[in-house]
């Protein structure tokens, strides 16, 4: 028996039969594979292996290896959508890297960023400002803050404030050899979605599929950024009557979502957003519903009440309401994003006066002389935001 036990004792510390230890990476080892996560949408790894990353910092660590683990860990808490916790690493790694190294500034879009996220749309736009008035015109960065600040005109719908940014950018990836890249085919998508918005139809297709072809030939067609577009272009085929290949593009894109970000995820709340409104104009009532309001309380979970992803899925709902004739339930879902756009953006963003635009066709549809006059003042309070 005892000589048992010394044959096992010794088997066990042998290095032939030892169980090998989980490799010990160094900050710069963790820099490097997070890197490559991102660049093929592994974020969901990237935040599982946050911790021990974390951990390999010590007194030692030079603060350029800091600043680069503590930007990553920023950007896993954005993703998670943990903003505060965000925010602090993000100050984390501005305070290790150097003010005028490239690290800096990349820290700095994505603060932008993540206050974008946040609708705190001043902050950000000063943070881009700020970003492109200190970088040469050849830095990828200085590309992508146009890029970014030109999301944010977007969001606000300021379109002509928009657009020259976006073929700004573009220009300079052309200028600058980066247009088989991934920051091209995300411009490209960007300025599309613009398009799209603004019935440019055509034009906003051959975009796509120029992104398209270069997140397949980069290898990249399980990314989250081309489920973003195959949804867009979902979007573009139900309006122009593309129906059953705009049903195809958003089951896809939900396969993807589900695959990169679970169910409980506002972008695939998004997507389910879209098929339920394609689901609306085939008049499959029950299932359009069903998917509306599972976005919309997604939306309330993830990102909160005042985010303009909830503000647009409470008036996703209150326009399915008026399809389906449910005046009352319409009437009332459309106030309550009309006083969340007034409070959190003010009388003159664009979305506001779209929900002023549906209450009066809301109280049009009623056909009362009350409801009438309602939706004159509606109207003429919408006019004269817009026009002064």
């Amino acid at each position: 028996m005892k000589l048992a036990l010394i044959l096992l004792l010794l088997i066990a510390n042998c290095p032939l039969y030892a169980q090998k230890a989980a490799p010990a990476y160094s900050p710069l080892q963790w820099d490097s594979l997070f890197t490559e996560l991102e660049k093929r949408g592994g974020e969901e790894e990237m935040i599982e292996k946050m911790p021990a990353a974390l951990a390999s910092l010590s007194e030692n660590t030079p603060d350029s290896a800091a600043a680069c683990l503590y930007f990553w860990a920023a950007n896993a808490a954005q993703y998670d959508q943990n903003y505060p916790q965000a925010h602090q690493y993000y100050q984390k790694a501005l305070l290790a890297a150097p003010e005028t190294s490239p690290l800096h500034y990349k820290t700095q879009l994505e603060r932008a960023n993540l206050l974008t996220e946040e609708s705190q749309y001043p902050a950000a736009e000063t943070l881009y400002k700020n970003i492109l008035r200190a970088l040469p015109d050849s830095s990828l960065t200085y590309a992508q803050a146009l890029k970014n600040l030109a999301n944010l005109y977007a969001d606000l719908e300021q379109t002509d404030d928009a657009e020259p940014l976006y073929r700004q950018a573009l220009d300079l990836h052309s200028k600058y050899q980066r247009r088989q890249t991934r920051p091209y085919a995300d411009c490209i998508t960007d300025f599309a979605s613009l398009l799209q918005e603004n019935a440019q139809y055509q034009q906003a297709e051959l975009l796509y599929r120029e992104a398209i072809t270069i997140y397949k030939k980069l290898r990249l067609d399980n990314h989250p950024q081309y489920a973003t577009i195959l949804n867009n272009m979902g979007i573009m085929y139900r309006k122009t009557n593309r129906e059953a290949e705009a049903e195809a593009l958003y089951k896809k894109n939900l396969d993807i979502d589900r695959r990169n970000y679970g169910e409980n995820h506002p972008y695939y709340a998004n997507t389910l957003t879209s098929l339920a409104a394609l689901y609306n104009n085939q008049k499959r009532y029950a299932e359009s519903e069903t998917l509306f309001r599972q976005a919309l309380e997604i939306h309330r979970k993830t990102v909160g009440e005042k985010h303009p992803y909830y503000l647009r899925s409470l008036v996703n709902l209150a326009m399915f309401f008026m399809s389906t004739g449910e005046l009352q339930q319409a009437q009332n879902t459309m106030l309550q994003a009309n006083a969340s756009y007034l409070s959190v953006f003010g009388e003159r963003n664009g979305n506001y006066l779209h929900t002023l635009n549906g209450l009066a066709e809301i109280h049009l549809q009623r056909r009362q002389t009350a409801d009438s006059a309602t939706a004159a003042n509606y109207a003429l309070q919408s006019l004269r935001l817009n026009w002064g």
